[in-house]
């Protein structure tokens, strides 16, 4: 009916609608257009999204956001409306996004704690709001180093990583959080997981003394993984391009374990 009406008043300026159903239709036509046999809802005067977005009935709406979140590498409701509002309109949009992740088989796979994550992200408004940490463990690499710390920021996804040649410390918390604080400036609060390197009387009086609010939450917390498992695989995923040696398809079908280079 939505849709129906915008049209009708839009090619017949009302002509042949009751009253009611004329006022209505003309409150809603105020931000719709039709162009090339296309309705098109038309941007407001404040708003900062794209001029103008194709108008979709919730049918090819449930499959552009079927198609948008497998092509965004199965992000979180909110990454994968916004992708959704640059192009696209359709009622109960935030409905059927919601639903369509649910009932993802891959995002279903990584258990509940994964669709929490994706479904209600802690989010910020402003850089260095919320600055999360975690561990990440790698087989030994040259040097000898094996375990990485990764900190991200909540807001503008800036990621720091800090290699080590031991298991994580207070210590080595402590010099991260003072890196940051320098490079640009300090977070007002620092979240991890429940770790004795993250929870140590050096690291929370570190964090009283400079200002920073120190939040811990249990291992495995879905909100906590949303924020820096992301970042882990993101590392781990250049990690391997990096590494990937120069090869064509041929030569690569040849190397074994013996002449990997």
């Amino acid at each position: 009916m939505y849709f129906r009406d915008i049209i009708k008043w839009l090619e017949i300026k009302g002509m042949g609608m009751g009253l009611k159903e004329s006022m209505r239709a003309k409150h809603w036509v105020a931000g719709f257009m039709i162009e090339e046999g296309k309705l098109w809802r038309v941007r407001g005067k404040n708003s900062w999204r794209a001029a103008k977005v194709k108008c979709l009935t919730e049918a090819e709406g449930w499959e552009k956001a079927q198609l948008v979140h497998e092509l965004t590498g199965h992000v979180g409701r909110d990454r994968t409306k916004l992708k959704l509002m640059d192009n696209f309109f359709w009622l109960r949009m935030n409905r059927d996004v919601t639903n369509m992740i649910v009932k993802c088989g891959k995002c279903k796979n990584f258990r509940p704690q994964h669709l929490n994550t994706l479904l209600q992200p802690i989010t910020r408004c402003y850089p260095f709001e919320l600055i999360a940490g975690d561990y990440l463990s790698l087989p030994e690499g040259k040097g000898g180093f094996k375990t990485v710390r990764l900190y991200i920021d909540a807001c503008s996804q800036q990621v720091w990583a800090f290699k080590y040649k031991q298991a994580g410390t207070a210590k080595a918390t402590i010099e991260a959080l003072q890196h940051i604080s320098r490079h640009p400036q300090t977070p007002r609060m620092f979240m991890a997981d429940g770790g004795s390197h993250f929870t140590s009387q050096e690291v929370v009086d570190h964090c009283k003394e400079v200002g920073i609010q120190h939040w811990m939450t249990s291992a495995y917390a879905p909100w906590m993984n949303g924020l820096v498992k992301g970042g882990n695989q993101i590392l781990l995923g250049m990690m391997k391009h990096t590494c990937a040696p120069d090869l064509d398809f041929d030569e690569a079908t040849k190397i074994d374990l013996e002449t990997i280079p």
